[in-house]
């Protein structure tokens, strides 16, 4: 049998060698982002996941899953499953505005409205 992903919405961060990123990871995951290394490099981090510690390499992404739980993800997995969502008010490829209730100029419409649009 086969399975579709179901698509959710998660919040994620790329773990990169900067204390201003590496500060940003420990607020986001609530403390739970252990950075080993140095003030001057980061070698690599511990993430408590719900099965237990968890090692994040430079360049993983730390991804929030859907129960609050926190976990590492190789940058090309996360690449190949995950693509950014657009915030509200960024322009679509169309150069409308996404979902504000603007008319798409395109007549086969934009990603960011839910139906296709014609003028």
């Amino acid at each position: 049998m086969e399975y579709r992903k179901k698509p959710v919405i998660i919040e994620a961060i790329q773990f990169t060698d900067s204390d201003e990123r590496v500060q940003e990871l420990i607020e986001f995951t609530h403390g739970n982002f252990t950075p080993h290394g140095d003030l001057e490099h980061y070698a690599y981090a511990v993430i408590q996941t719900l099965e237990g510690d968890h090692r994040a390499d430079i360049g993983d992404y730390i991804i929030k899953g859907v129960q609050g739980e926190f976990y590492p993800c190789k940058p090309d997995i996360f690449n190949t499953t995950y693509e950014a969502v657009e915030e509200e008010g960024e322009k679509c490829d169309a150069e409308c505005i996404y979902n504000c209730g603007n008319e798409c100029p395109a007549a086969s419409g934009c990603a960011g409205h839910e139906e296709v649009r014609e003028e």
